[in-house]
């Protein structure tokens, strides 16, 4: 939104849009721009992507569940059969709201900069054409380093696409127990690519994973959405 179109929204009383609603006082139509940029600060400001944080928050709760089970078992192989179903849902659940939060980044990406239909928001070829042609070179920046990220297969954000993608068709939790020396405590770890079980487990163990591609997923978005121009 833009800075005249939120004091528009602010002066016809619209208390979504304001910030500090216990501080209205008077009749809105009657608020000056100083009055507005002395509650709210300078309303110039970048687009609202909440739905992004809001899919990052859905992913960490679904991560929270799968820790809980581990915890609870010992370690994720020790899930007792009872909670297999859980555990298959809960890791499902975490892949599909990560990349969500990427899909849905580029939606807002189209929603403020670009203005394709819903259905073409995330396809990334037009999106460029589209803000190319608007002139809008952050975001036009933001979306090849996307594509850039999801064209290679040794990438972090490809692996996360994958098994968001595998999980349409094939159980994720098909996990490759490998034990250091000892019976205890077996790790637990992902198919590296989940389409050809044969290439091994991945090098990493299913919850320092997702632990790691939360964290990388949070900052790769926040700094492409900092680098994004305000409305």
């Amino acid at each position: 939104m833009s800075k005249d179109a939120k004091i528009k929204e602010l002066q016809r009383g619209n208390k979504k849009e304001c910030e500090q609603p216990e501080k209205l006082k008077g009749k809105p139509e009657d608020y000056t721009p100083e009055q507005i940029k002395e509650c709210h600060g300078d309303v110039t400001e970048h687009p609202c992507f909440d739905e992004v944080s809001k899919k990052l928050e859905l992913a960490g709760y679904f991560f929270d569940n799968l820790k809980a089970l581990a915890a609870g078992a010992g370690c994720l192989a020790y899930v007792k059969y009872a909670q297999l179903l859980e555990r298959r849902a809960n890791l499902d659940g975490f892949f599909f709201e990560i990349v969500s939060a990427k899909d849905f980044f580029l939606q807002k990406i189209n929603d403020n900069y670009a203005g394709l239909a819903k259905n073409e928001a995330t396809d990334i070829r037009q999106l460029k054409i589209c803000l190319k042609c608007k002139d809008a070179s952050s975001a036009l920046e933001a979306v090849k380093s996307i594509e850039k990220e999801l064209s290679h297969k040794d990438s972090w954000l490809w692996k996360l696409n994958n098994y968001r993608n595998s999980a349409t068709h094939r159980e994720l939790l098909h996990l490759a127990h490998t034990a250091e020396p000892g019976p205890e405590n077996p790790k637990t770890y992902l198919f590296k690519d989940p389409e050809n079980p044969l290439q091994g487990p991945a090098d990493i163990e299913v919850i320092p994973y997702c632990d790691q591609s939360l964290g990388k997923m949070r900052s790769y978005l926040e700094e492409l959405y900092s680098n994004l121009s305000v409305l």
